[in-house]
């Protein structure tokens, strides 16, 4: 085999290495789009099932009707006022800007004060309280969870979305 041979056979493996390497890749980020358009046509037994189903035994479109049937509009029920009907999603996609919004605003707030007085103030037990701060951030979440709980259940905020607002606004990530 010459030398131009070797180039040529080297060449074409690079070649459908690359094209396998590529469509393997593609593979991996198209997969989870399948599973979430496949999911939504699933029964919920599919859906909850230890082993996975990965094409649905019987299409349903209810998880479609859930999703457009009508609810009393979100921001409404905050202050006792009943609202509109409207599609789920909307109600969804409401309450969820809501809580980014609030959470990031009340965020910026606290963490500005907490910043400016941790940098420019001097008093006792700064250091130790930077210190706290600065560990609490390697607890993971799920560390606080049940205490989490037990602390909205207490305050009565339990199921509400102020539950989920002021957990992330206390967070010492901000």
């Amino acid at each position: 085999m010459n030398r131009l041979d070797q180039n040529n056979a080297r060449e074409k493996f690079y070649k459908y290495f690359s094209i396998f390497a590529v469509a393997f890749v593609a593979f991996l980020f198209a997969f989870p789009l399948y599973w979430i358009i496949t999911g939504s046509f699933k029964t919920k037994k599919e859906i909850i099932s230890s082993t996975p189903v990965w094409i649905p035994t019987q299409w349903v479109l209810t998880n479609y009707e859930n999703l457009m049937s009508k609810r009393s509009a979100p921001l409404f029920e905050l202050f006792g006022i009943a609202g509109p009907t409207v599609p789920a999603a909307i109600r969804w996609l409401v309450n969820t800007v809501f809580m980014s919004v609030t959470s990031m605003l009340l965020t910026c707030l606290t963490a500005a004060m907490a910043g400016y007085v941790l940098a420019k103030k001097r008093f006792w037990g700064r250091g130790i309280i930077f210190s706290l701060i600065v560990c609490a951030m390697a607890l993971p979440k799920q560390v606080i969870l049940i205490p989490l709980l037990r602390e909205m259940s207490a305050l009565k905020m339990y199921d509400t979305i102020w539950a989920v607002i002021f957990p992330i606004v206390g967070w010492p990530f901000g």
